[in-house]
């Protein structure tokens, strides 16, 4: 396994958006699928909650690998669904 690093930021000066290097959307996306792997495919709400969650935390400074998996799980338990 391997060792928790800081996700890289970079900060656009013209709109204040949050960049990510190649390596760190990656590494998001693993951890997107990581926490998403037994949600449907199809259930879209679910996954753009989660991904919005884990996304910002991943905009802040003291992010880990750790950090993201467990908002990407808090987030899964209050995603939006029609069964509920």
């Amino acid at each position: 396994m391997r060792e928790p690093r800081q996700i890289r930021i970079v900060l656009l000066l013209a709109g204040g958006a949050t960049m990510f290097d190649a390596e760190t959307r990656e590494l998001l996306r693993a951890v997107l699928e990581e926490v998403c792997g037994n949600v449907d495919r199809y259930q879209n709400a679910t996954r753009a909650h989660v991904a919005t969650e884990i996304l910002a935390a991943a905009g802040q400074e003291a992010a880990t690998i750790d950090h993201l998996r467990e908002v990407g799980r808090a987030a899964l338990k209050t995603a939006p669904t029609m069964w509920r």
